[in-house]
């Protein structure tokens, strides 16, 4: 069965093969949305498909509206052209339940889709045809969070943006710039208002979404582009709205096992594409059931009834709890209907989480120390911890393998000062390269062999700040001139592929896969991802040693995380941090990317951690390791007993 408008007409047989069917008139609410447009949206990717478009089509299906969704897409023009206009704009959407279900729904709400180019002159004219329809209510973005970033790390505008700047609305090729250009192809017609909705998963996305509009908007009208007033159109509050909202929904890459499960039911428009711009896209999305999307109520010039499937309309306030509440691991209504029970209290432990990549120091070329030091300096951490994931800031630039929030505890910057750091420096990792004897063939790096050797990492796709990091990163050593090959992959494909020694480097939350709150633990969970570093395990009684590659000496981890285990004063304590620092900052095995704490908060006077003070060290060992030794420890204890929830944790305490 192939997926168009001529198929579906054989109803019985896609409901046979269990496929659930739009409940409404396709080709009429493709010519009612046409003429009044109320709804487009940018970003036609997998989270569109398998969520946005799904909620409409539900509400379509419960007739309670008569217009669809215009899907544009300003990045990879190819989803459009490969994967949404050859099936008539349908898409199936495999629902994975958590009952072990699997719901096959075919998606009709999306009625046009164009691409975000004003070279394209049929789409573009399109676009501001829409654009000045009064009906227009909303233009909603998935784009990512960097979709609304203008500079690079240095803070200067990117080259597209400088020239759109310059240049004006009539022909712009920036994507937020494009964006602009029909929000003032709107003021022109008839200064209608819209709500500007991100639905990126990034905290206040509506304030970025309105930054990057505003600086268009101000560049024109100062330069004498674009008639004066629009500048005042696209900030005043009661016309144009930029509303706040908090996302929530997995959507990994089209799977392998739905392909085959969907083949099997007869459906043959199941390839997997991957564009040009290694976008992996197909016909069909497949995601889990969970989902949530809360929004800002600021439409000025109304609204869709979006209410009708579960999204939930709220004031600023809390949207912005709502964020908090989900980057934990709760909903909101989840957090209300539990709260209710006056015996039950709330304890989020102190995390201070960590994103970085486990260099395999066995495999070439990685195993050799120049190498990874001139791919640490090679990647600009601060330009990529924003974007990762809401909080993060940039991780440890030194590779002390400890957390940057916990090192003050224990050195201060003169000792800092005597170690190597590895900020982006361009200059410094070229002469790292060739002091090795590695030269510049063209764009890559050679080896003495005239070889340019791959280098493969791999990271989790499933996991937005996973794959963004590990898609930064590769980008960044390729631009540099290393020979990348990018592999995100599902989690437990990920671990079994990196546990191999297939890669060069591997995300891992080293130093902190657990909740850390005291070196020893940072330093002694080496012995769980030494495995994906190319590091073989001493048997039982064998020594853990390495040879600094700087001083030659050899380094005993295993004894030197005993000894810290068993320091019994701060003071020896440091002296010991300070060489496991020394030597991972001279050994490089990780490269830091971002680093995010969270704060103890306990809703209970009865229920009491270890009271210090936020960034000062634990030296009580009842109260260090993770969160899961904790409660242990307090269920052991009487302290308590229920627990529910993962990262937010519920307790009933004991009176």
């Amino acid at each position: 069965m192939k997926l168009n408008y001529e198929t579906l007409q054989d109803k019985a047989q896609w409901e046979k093969e269990g496929f659930e069917l739009p409940k409404f008139d396709i080709k009429q609410i493709k010519e009612n949305t046409l003429k009044n447009p109320t709804w487009v949206h940018f970003g036609a990717g997998n989270l569109f498909r398998a969520f946005i478009a799904n909620v409409q089509q539900d509400i379509l299906n419960k007739g309670k509206s008569d217009k669809g969704i215009i899907a544009v897409e300003g990045f990879d023009y190819e989803i459009i052209q490969k994967t949404y206009q050859p099936m008539n704009n349908l898409g199936v959407v495999v629902t994975l339940k958590a009952n072990g279900d699997i719901d096959k729904t075919i998606v009709g709400s999306v009625v046009e889709s164009l691409v975000l180019n004003s070279a394209e002159k049929s789409s573009w004219d399109k676009l501001k045809q829409i654009f000045s329809a009064p009906s227009l209510q909303m233009a909603s973005f998935t784009i990512t969070e960097k979709g609304y970033s203008l500079q690079d790390a240095q803070g200067e505008y990117f080259a597209s943006v400088e020239n759109d700047f310059k240049n004006g609305p009539e022909a712009p090729v920036s994507y937020i710039g494009k964006v602009t250009s029909l929000l003032y192809t709107r003021y022109l017609a008839n200064k209608a208002p819209i709500a500007m909705v991100s639905m990126d998963n990034c905290s206040h996305n509506g304030d970025k979404l309105f930054s990057a509009v505003e600086a268009y908007a101000k560049a024109w009208e100062k330069n004498g582009l674009v008639e004066k007033g629009f500048y005042d159109y696209i900030t005043d509050k009661d016309t144009v709205s930029f509303p706040w909202s908090m996302i929530d929904k997995i959507t990994p890459r089209p799977d392998e096992k739905v392909k085959v499960m969907l083949q099997k039911s007869g459906f043959d428009d199941v390839e997997t594409i991957i564009t040009s711009k290694n976008t992996f896209v197909a016909p069909f999305v497949n995601a889990e059931e969970a989902q949530y999307l809360v929004i800002e109520d600021w439409f000025p010039n109304g609204r869709s009834n979006l209410e009708e499937a579960g999204i939930i309309f709220t004031d600023r306030e809390t949207v912005d709890k709502e964020f908090d509440l989900e980057a934990i691991g709760v909903s909101l209504e989840l957090h209300k209907e539990i709260m209710k029970d006056e015996t039950i209290r709330e304890v989020l432990m102190p995390e201070y989480s960590s994103i970085g990549y486990s260099y395999n120091i066995s495999s070439y070329p990685t195993d050799i120390p120049e190498i990874r030091k001139a791919m640490s300096y090679a990647v600009d951490k601060e330009v990529i911890a924003p974007i990762s994931e809401p909080g993060m800031v940039a991780g440890d630039m030194y590779s002390l393998g400890l957390p940057p929030s916990l090192t003050s505890n224990y050195v201060d910057e003169t000792f800092l000062d005597t170690l190597e750091k590895y900020t982006y420096d361009i200059d410094t990792a070229t002469e790292l390269m060739e002091s090795i004897g590695w030269t510049k063939d063209g764009n890559m790096w050679v080896d003495q062999n005239g070889e340019s050797p791959e280098i493969v990492i791999g990271t989790i796709g499933e996991w937005t700040a996973t794959l963004v990091t590990g898609e930064a990163i590769s980008e960044m050593l390729k631009d540099f001139g290393f020979n990348v090959t990018f592999k995100p992959m599902e989690v437990v494909t990920f671990y079994e592929f990196a546990n191999s020694g297939e890669t060069n480097l591997a995300v891992d939350f080293y130093p902190s896969s657990v909740s850390i709150q005291h070196p020893y633990e940072a330093y002694n969970s080496l012995w769980g991802v030494a495995p994906r570093m190319g590091i073989d395990l001493p048997g039982y009684g064998e020594k853990f040693e390495f040879v600094n590659p700087e001083s030659g000496e050899t380094f005993d981890w295993g004894e030197k995380t005993e000894l810290l285990f068993n320091a019994n004063t701060h003071e020896e304590t440091t002296e010991l941090v300070k060489e496991f620092m020394q030597f991972s900052n001279d050994m490089v095995l990780s490269m830091p990317i971002t680093e995010k704490f969270i704060v103890t908060r306990i809703h209970n006077p009865k229920l009491v951690l270890a009271e210090v003070e936020m960034g000062t060290p634990v030296l009580d060992y009842y109260w260090t390791q993770g969160k899961n030794y904790h409660l242990a420890k307090m269920l052991r204890d009487g302290k308590l007993y229920f627990i529910s929830s993962f990262h937010y944790t519920y307790v009933k305490y004991r009176e």
